[in-house]
């Protein structure tokens, strides 16, 4: 990871529906000064919200972000594509409740960041170091994260679905792993959740163009991108929501049974553990360097999927 702070060198645009409101909303991602962080706009209140787990409204089935007037639904993808590309200053100007869905994954946010181009500025990065290990629990839930030099994720996810089951995964953050390995990783619902979700008036934009649907008897629309893809696809959202610290946070992770209200709250149990963590200039980490910006593309294994 990098130690200058990064933004982008043009405007990019996104245009889309919501998977739960279902509707189309139009989303521009302006490049942003030194040490601004990113930012969201709504349009039609004209409320900026910024980057911090007390500004999380609502975590059933995603993150929505927002303050007293105004929510903006589904951010971790658009997350965790900056994180995973290392952009720290943006401005996301928002018309609409909620971040398009796209194809499910941060693969279509990725790939339009890299088009426009990663800008190096002159301040150093903020992260957040872990100085000794904190763990949260809750029931048969759980999140750890010890001290490191990089950024280490291991996920393991348990559904009774037999087509999904339990899955694990382990990985290195790095851009290019992230590039690879997590962004195409997309959104997954068995047929049950989907009846049970639609019922309570979400997943109202869900279609087998934007999530992967798993039945009794398999995938219903594949072919998957990886025979794990549930899995990476968590841990796709948990570095969108690590994201809502506003600094990336640099430690072993170690989640179990994890989803949006678990990260959340972990989060929360961070910002009160103050003697755990700090914020550190990036070059104090060992793990990040002054390299030039990535210019990793997709392998095209993916491009048609």
């Amino acid at each position: 990871m990098r130690v200058r702070q990064v933004t982008l060198k043009k405007e990019v645009y996104f245009k889309g529906k919501g998977i739960h409101s279902g509707k189309d909303s139009f989303v521009v991602v302006s490049p942003a000064d030194e040490d601004f962080g990113i930012v969201f706009y709504h349009v039609d209140s004209g409320e900026l919200i910024k980057l911090t787990p007390y500004a999380v409204k609502d975590v059933m089935l995603s993150t929505t972000l927002g303050t007293e007037k105004v929510t903006i639904a589904t951010v971790e993808h658009i997350l965790s594509a900056l994180a995973g590309v290392g952009i720290d200053n943006a401005l996301i100007i928002v018309k609409g409740d909620e971040i398009p869905i796209l194809d499910g994954s941060a693969k279509p946010f990725v790939e339009q960041f890299l088009k426009a181009g990663l800008k190096y500025q002159d301040s150093l990065r903020k992260v957040v170091k872990i100085v000794s290990p904190i763990e949260l629990n809750v029931g048969d839930r759980a999140i750890k994260v010890t001290p490191s030099e990089n950024i280490f994720i291991h996920y393991l996810i348990d559904f009774p679905s037999s087509a999904i089951g339990m899955q694990e995964y382990s990985i290195d953050v790095t851009e290019k792993s992230f590039i690879e390995e997590i962004a195409p990783a997309r959104t997954f619902a068995t047929t049950k959740q989907v009846q049970d979700i639609r019922a309570l008036g979400l997943a109202r934009g869900g279609d087998h163009s934007n999530c992967i649907l798993f039945s009794s008897n398999g995938v219903v629309n594949g072919p998957l991108r990886f025979e794990n893809e549930p899995v990476r696809h968590k841990i796709l959202d948990f570095i969108g929501d690590l994201l809502v610290f506003r600094y990336p946070i640099i430690g072993r992770f170690y989640i179990s049974r994890g989803g949006h209200s678990l990260h959340i709250s972990f989060l929360k149990y961070l910002v009160k553990n103050t003697s755990n963590w700090e914020i550190v200039s990036a070059e104090k980490v060992v793990g990040f360097y002054y390299n030039t910006p990535t210019r990793n593309a997709f392998s095209s294994k993916y491009n048609t999927l």
